[in-house]
């Protein structure tokens, strides 16, 4: 057994350069390599996370300006149905007026038409009452006078 310990010892001795050197790289790579290598992460980190805070940014206005966008134009579409809705009720107004003012022509028409049949009714009349005393005129001057019955024409019809 005591053999096996002096066997380790000079494996340690042999193998305290091997540890030294190992523990000089260490302290070397991490100042030369791992320092460097970790500032190169760590800012390529940033930039990442600052352009997806721009990004962040951007999506928000974007959105922001969608949003303003999506608002006029539902402005603009309901000034639009006001302004063809007035439309419409003027259309209205003018075609109830039109209506109105058609139906007063046609009444007045209609009244005048009325009055003008009235009018020729009454001449029609007063012509016909004339035409049938003289004609009751004629009948009794020719029963007085002749007793007979006798052709005559007709005042005004041909022979």
């Amino acid at each position: 057994m005591g053999q096996t310990f002096h066997q380790l010892g000079q494996l340690l001795l042999s193998s305290v350069p091997t540890i030294l050197i190992f523990v000089l790289l260490h302290f070397y790579l991490r100042g030369v390599l791992y320092k460097p290598l970790r500032q190169m992460l760590s800012a390529r980190a940033a930039r990442i996370e600052g352009r997806q805070a721009t990004a962040r940014q951007t999506l928000t206005q974007a959105e922001e300006k969608l949003a303003g966008y999506e608002a006029k134009l539902r402005q603009r579409r309901q000034e639009n149905y006001q302004r063809i809705e007035s439309q419409r009720q003027a259309g209205l107004a003018v075609s109830q007026t039109n209506l109105t003012e058609a139906r007063k022509q046609s009444a007045h028409a209609l009244l005048e038409a009325r009055q003008q049949l009235a009018g020729e009714t009454a001449t029609a009349r007063v012509q016909l009452q004339a035409g049938a005393e003289a004609l009751a005129g004629q009948i009794l001057q020719q029963m007085l006078t002749g007793g007979g019955v006798t052709r005559q024409t007709a005042p005004g019809a041909g022979a």
